[in-house]
C-alpha cells in the first residue's frame, strides 16, 4: 500500500527532524545512524500488513477486507 507507505515516511521523517532539533548539531555518521534506525523501524512496522496483503492475492474478498481495515487502523482515506 503506496498511502500507507507514504504515509509512515511523512511521520518518520517529521519525528526524525524534531529529533534532530532537540539534539543540536550531531555528526554526519550520527544523522545517517538515526536515518536508518528510523527507516528499518518504519520497514518492521509495514512488513506483516504488507505481508498479509501479498498473502491474499488470490483471495479478493480478504484482500479488501485487509485494505479496509489497514486504512482505518492508520487514518488513510
Amino acid at each position: 500500500m503506496v498511502e500507507l507507505q507514504e504515509r509512515l515516511e511523512s511521520i518518520r521523517t517529521a519525528e526524525l527532524e524534531k529529533c534532530l532539533r532537540r539534539l543540536g548539531p550531531v555528526t554526519a555518521d550520527q544523522r545517517q545512524a538515526l536515518e536508518l534506525l528510523t527507516t528499518q523501524i518504519v520497514n518492521k512496522i509495514l512488513h506483516y500488513p504488507i505481508l498479509r496483503l501479498k498473502e491474499s492475492a488470490d483471495e479478493p474478498q480478504e484482500r479488501e477486507s485487509l485494505r479496509q481495515t489497514i486504512r482505518k487502523i492508520f487514518g488513510l482515506r
